[in-house]
């Protein structure tokens, strides 16, 4: 686990020892890290290398760069580090500059340690929670795009089959066509035809395909036995066997429509379509 750092930016070379001593137990644990720099300059100079700063605690007048323009830097290099201000007790108005320039919260002098102690852990877990939720925001984001490249590809890969499909598709429908016998294929779900090569349509019309039934198929184009010119029995046509597993291949059969009579010589067989 990240150690919290707080860099503190004063001209008094005393505080560095005093801060040192007082939080020597947590620094010693490991459970705070402080890095020191003695004006603004270095302080942003700091960040700037190392970054990983969670807290800067800093006066406001110090030589080369003060406070006031420390904390307008922090905040174009990094929004997610906060502020305490160390001010004069009285400083209304510098106290009040800081605060619009980004300062989260601040104490006055002389440092009481006690505060500056409570003034820390509640600056740490605030930076903690921007943190945290940034984490969660970036996974989130993360999570969203590798389901978005992953949709990409499904789309992808579902445009390929169904590119090979129709590909397939077309190679059958003209396999299909071209074979010198007629081809009817019939949904055994709802009894329409799914397909009639052209010879199929040639023997039982173009229309064959139009919103016409099985059922009806056999009211317009009657079957009949060739030996005894009987109606063919409807549980014995090749296609009803087929529908019960069987794969039956006929040739006593014609079928009779208007004025024609149509010898057949069927083959029926039963498959799946993925």
């Amino acid at each position: 686990m990240e150690i919290p750092k707080i860099l503190v930016v004063d001209d008094e070379l005393d505080l560095e020892r005093l801060i040192r001593q007082k939080f020597r137990k947590k620094i010693r644990q490991k459970e705070l890290d402080f890095v020191f720099a003695h004006n603004g300059r270095e302080a942003l100079e700091y960040i700037q290398v190392h970054g990983s700063i969670d807290i800067v605690l800093t006066d406001i007048y110090m030589p080369e760069m003060d406070g006031l323009t420390l904390l307008t830097k922090i905040q174009e290099i990094d929004p997610i580090i906060k502020a305490i201000v160390i001010s004069a007790y009285g400083d209304l108005d510098n106290i009040r500059s800081a605060m619009n320039c980004g300062a989260f919260d601040f104490l006055t002098k002389p440092i009481d340690f006690q505060d500056l102690e409570i003034t820390t852990s509640k600056t740490l877990n605030h930076v903690k929670q921007i943190k945290t939720a940034l984490n969660q925001e970036k996974a989130a984001k993360k999570a969203q795009e590798k389901s978005l490249n992953k949709l990409k590809q499904e789309i992808e890969k579902r445009k390929a089959v169904e590119e090979a499909l129709r590909n397939n598709e077309k190679q059958l429908t003209q396999f299909l066509a071209a074979i010198p016998v007629g081809i009817f294929i019939i949904n055994a779900q709802n009894k329409y035809p799914y397909y009639a090569n052209n010879i199929a349509q040639q023997m039982f019309g173009e229309n064959i395909l139009n919103n016409m039934t099985y059922d009806e198929l056999l009211t317009t184009y009657q079957p009949y036995c060739l030996h005894t010119g009987k109606k063919y029995p409807l549980e014995q046509l090749p296609i009803q066997r087929a529908l019960r597993g069987e794969e039956p291949k006929v040739s006593d059969i014609e079928i009779r429509h208007n004025e024609q009579k149509i010898p057949l010589e069927i083959s029926a067989h039963q498959f799946m379509m993925k």
